[in-house]
């Protein structure tokens, strides 16, 4: 597989039901509101930590350590619209719940369909924050999500 750029090869989506996280349904996925063309380059930041446990014993010299648990929340950016502003409409009530699902390296353009490779993410929302100004930039907005539930970082469209 060739190595690619994101530009033009994803797709992010919040969709407010999926039965199943290792394998949503295009009619789960069709369901959803697409975020895509709101989000920014850099606008999908998961927050992710990794833990790990030292079991070095007294008699050991060297630091040894076994990997432990991960988690952690993150956040996603998104531009104000003036014309439909669809992310900031659906975040606004706040305690919006749902799973954000994301998919890279197929070209934007290109339908859901079985077989694809995707990461979904059980999630609630925080109210939506405004980015502070600044001369020459987009209007933005950023939402604090947490992770209510494991989520499938390899998970195949059914």
């Amino acid at each position: 597989m060739a190595r690619y750029t994101i530009e033009g090869f994803a797709l992010l989506y919040h969709v407010p039901t999926i039965a199943n996280t290792a394998s949503p349904t295009t009619a789960e996925l069709n369901a959803g509101t697409n975020l895509t063309a709101f989000t920014p380059r850099d606008g999908f930041a998961p927050n992710m930590t990794q833990n790990f446990i030292d079991i070095s014993a007294i008699a050991d010299s060297f630091d040894l350590t076994q990997i432990g648990s991960e988690g952690g929340n993150f956040t996603l950016t998104f531009f104000r619209d003036n014309s439909t502003d669809t992310a900031w409409n659906l975040y606004v009530p706040g305690g919006v719940a749902g799973f954000v699902a994301f998919r890279e390296g197929i070209a934007t353009a290109t339908a859901w369909a079985s077989a694809q490779k995707l990461q979904v993410w059980p999630y609630a929302a925080h109210k939506p924050l405004p980015v502070p100004t600044a001369g020459n930039e987009a209007r933005k907005f950023t939402v604090g999500i947490g992770i209510t539930n494991v989520p499938n970082r390899n998970a195949t469209v059914a």
